[in-house]
């Protein structure tokens, strides 16, 4: 991630060295940004409305109206992400036009890359806090069950 980060940083950098215009480099940094907390928005109400789905295949309660409510609401809100997602990267083209006219080939195929490792990273990380939640989740309701305690998941 280190590494990936520092690629974007070098990045800006040589476009901060040789763009005229303050705009331009705004463009830049909010199209990272936006990238960013996109990409974490989209992957977060996934993992809820996956988690939510399954919680209520495990769960045996009648409490069908709130789970439809739930659902409905998550699906609404994925996929208002989804098409600000979409929004974020047809402008795109703006932030690559402007890398094109400053800067050579190389950086901009080098920043192309690191805004696909950084999707990519933060997928991961995701992924990998998920796992350790539920890892967390199953040490607990194996210590209560041990104890004599009684714990739905």
């Amino acid at each position: 991630m280190k590494t990936n980060e520092h690629i974007g940083t070098e990045v800006i950098l040589a476009l901060r060295q040789v763009v005229a215009h303050q705009p331009e480099m705004d463009k830049v940094k909010l199209f990272i940004d936006e990238v960013d907390k996109i990409t974490s928005l989209v992957i977060g109400l996934s993992s809820r409305l996956l988690r939510l789905n399954l919680n209520h295949t495990r769960d045996n309660t009648n409490d069908k109206q709130l789970f439809v409510e739930k659902k409905a609401k998550l699906e609404e809100q994925l996929e208002e992400a989804r098409k600000l997602r979409q929004s974020i990267f047809r402008r795109a083209h703006v932030v690559f036009n402007t890398l094109n006219k400053y800067l050579p080939k190389t950086a901009v195929h080098g920043f192309g890359g690191f805004i696909k490792e950084k999707i990519r990273l933060i997928l991961e990380i995701r992924q990998q806090a998920e796992t350790l939640k539920n890892e967390e989740d199953l040490l607990k309701c194996l210590k209560e069950y041990s104890t004599g305690g009684v714990m739905v998941i």
